[in-house]
């Protein structure tokens, strides 16, 4: 497993690296993939490494990343979330700017830290939960009243 963690950074150097080649990483993607079978057929635990081969198939016609075809996969596997209604993105919004102002004046709070660290731990939930569902932010604002 350790040669194949050192593989998949020489990869990843290769990709970033100012003279990235294409021939370069299409070398590199058939050498793991060779090695993902072979771990595969000797009964190695290759779990982590069909999950990464799979992300790495989007890659496999020649071209696909000086085209751009392979930009949706990217964008698939590291775009952040938004909020997919208006309610939502107010919610989040309000948020934001709530943990805006906790943060200018948490240091002036004469509060125990722990519960220092809850309140910012409940705001940064409530951010996560704000994208994704109808959420009512009302009841977690209205503490701004108290500090």
């Amino acid at each position: 497993m350790q040669r194949m963690q050192a593989f998949l950074w020489t990869l990843f150097d290769t990709v970033i690296s100012p003279e990235f080649e294409e021939a370069a990483f299409q070398m590199f993607l058939t050498i793991f993939r060779e090695a993902v079978g072979q771990a595969r057929s000797e009964d190695i635990a290759t779990t982590p490494l069909l999950a990464i081969s799979k992300e790495l198939d989007g890659f496999k016609a020649k071209g696909k990343l000086t085209t751009g075809l392979s930009m949706e996969s990217i964008w698939n596997f590291a775009r952040p979330l938004t909020a997919s209604s208006n309610k939502r993105l107010e919610a989040v919004l309000q948020l934001q700017q709530f943990a805006k102002d906790f943060d200018n004046i948490v240091w002036r709070i004469k509060a125990p830290l722990l519960e220092l660290v809850d309140l910012r731990k409940a705001i940064i939930q409530a951010l996560s939960l704000a994208i994704t569902e109808d959420l009512t932010v009302e009841p977690l604002l209205a503490v701004r009243l108290l500090l």
